[in-house]
């Protein structure tokens, strides 16, 4: 082999990736070829089947509508104290009631 040739090895995180490793530096130490390895991922599970639509499962809306709920009454009590007192503030007071 000439230096412009090289080992392309590719390794993922199996309990081969070591060995594949070995093998290539040690090919490439005695033809003196550069090495790449490659990382590579597997095959991804999709098995199970996902729903992309954006429609909403039975009873989520329920859930989001309630988590609106809370939120807003949530503002609402702090509008209800942070707004008397910017007014005071803007009218000379300065004290949180």
């Amino acid at each position: 082999m000439t230096p412009t040739q090289k080992i392309v090895a590719f390794i993922d995180g199996s309990i081969y990736a070591q060995s594949v490793c070995h093998h290539a530096a040690w090919i490439a130490d005695r033809t003196g070829a550069a090495v790449d390895l490659i990382h590579v991922l597997g095959p991804r599970d999709t098995s199970g089947k996902r729903d992309h639509s954006g429609a909403i499962s039975l009873g989520a809306r329920t859930a989001l509508l309630q988590e609106l709920a809370n939120r807003q009454q949530a503002w609402a009590a702090i509008q209800g104290q942070v707004f008397p007192f910017l007014k005071q503030v803007l009218q000379g007071g300065n004290t949180w009631p």
